[in-house]
């Protein structure tokens, strides 16, 4: 705790700043402007400027920089985790108020994103009942809904559009897939298929996009040696985990097997892959996810609030090497 002494220094120094008029918050908007507003009268309570805010942070033990505070109390960020809403509890001395309205938030923000994917699931089922493919020859331009009143075209190979199993107006629709990510899955399956590993070591893939070239290499009906060699002998690690990523999505049993093989022997293809699983899953930015992925019992440093998600990875039949990373989660869990 900082000593009253110090915490009266801190508002003497910033008295001056308060007099400036902020901008309005909204409260009512989500959970994150609740949690943001809240955060703002408590400081302006304590009499303390964001920069004084910050020092109390720091001596806290938590670095948080003036305009990410400024973007949080303004509802556009909610922090990552629950420690920032337990640490302002303590400097502000809210009594828990904060870690409470951040597990509210949390809680909110998963309840929209279901409001959001089921809208988006509505106008994908308008797209695919009431428009249809155009076919000219090997290409096939495909139908999506961009904005409620526009549709627009996207060009596929015939190869493409059958390994998405005639969905992809559906897919497009419903955020899974977007134009870039075909488009890119498309040369990459192409690519395992000729054992060109050059632009799997320049770009890390997505998930939309490992579950494209999986569909792909399905369609091909070819077991491509390369995914093998790239996830073992490479010493190039993105190309590793490219490969794993792709691999543990097939339907290929030999391939899920070494895929497994690899996250379980490999520490940094473990690392990276469990970092991609988290941010898809609770959800976080890439940095967060790796600082949990990287401790050394992952489930202390994961909010309790996401174990729930990962739990249901278990049951994710697309993806091998998630379910492999929830296994290695709840095992941590239950041992620690």
């Amino acid at each position: 705790m900082v000593l009253p002494s110090t915490l009266g220094d801190i508002r003497q120094k910033t008295e001056d700043r308060m007099g400036q008029r902020p901008r309005d918050l909204q409260p009512t908007v989500s959970g994150a402007h609740l949690f943001g507003a809240e955060l703002r009268h408590a400081r302006e309570r304590a009499r303390l400027s964001l920069g004084g805010l910050c020092l109390l942070y720091r001596q806290a033990g938590r670095v948080v920089h003036r305009g990410y505070l400024s973007h949080v109390e303004l509802g556009e960020r909610l922090p990552e985790d629950r420690d920032f809403a337990q640490v302002s509890d303590t400097v502000l001395d809210t009594d828990g108020l904060m870690a409470r309205l951040w597990d509210f938030a949390i809680a909110a923000r998963s309840v929209e994103h279901d409001q959001a994917h089921q809208t988006r699931l509505a106008a994908a089922e308008l797209a695919s009942s009431t428009m249809s493919p155009i076919v000219t020859g090997d290409i096939i331009l495909v139908p999506y809904i961009v904005k409620p009143d526009t549709v627009a075209y996207m060009r596929m190979t015939r190869r493409a559009f059958v390994a998405a199993g005639g969905l992809a107006t559906a897919s497009l629709a419903s955020g899974l897939f977007d134009r870039e990510d075909l488009t890119l899955a498309d040369r990459i399956a192409a690519d395992i298929l000729s054992g060109d590993a050059h632009r799997m070591t320049t770009v890390q893939t997505s998930h939309a996009v490992d579950l494209t070239v999986a569909s792909l290499l399905s369609a091909e009906g070819i077991r491509p040696t390369s995914l093998t060699s790239w996830m073992t002998d490479s010493h190039d690690p993105t190309l590793r985990v490219n490969a794993v990523g792709i691999a543990a999505k097939t339907t290929l049993g030999d391939h899920v097997e070494s895929a497994i093989s690899a996250l379980t022997q490999d520490p940094e293809i473990r690392q990276r892959y469990l970092s991609a699983v988290l941010t898809r899953v609770c959800p976080t930015d890439w940095t967060t996810a790796s600082r949990w992925s990287s401790a050394p019992h992952v489930s202390h440093a994961i909010p309790p609030t996401f174990i729930e998600p990962i739990t249901k990875e278990l049951q994710y039949q697309k993806d091998a090497g998630a379910r492999w990373c929830a296994t290695y989660v709840l095992a941590d869990v239950w041992t620690n």
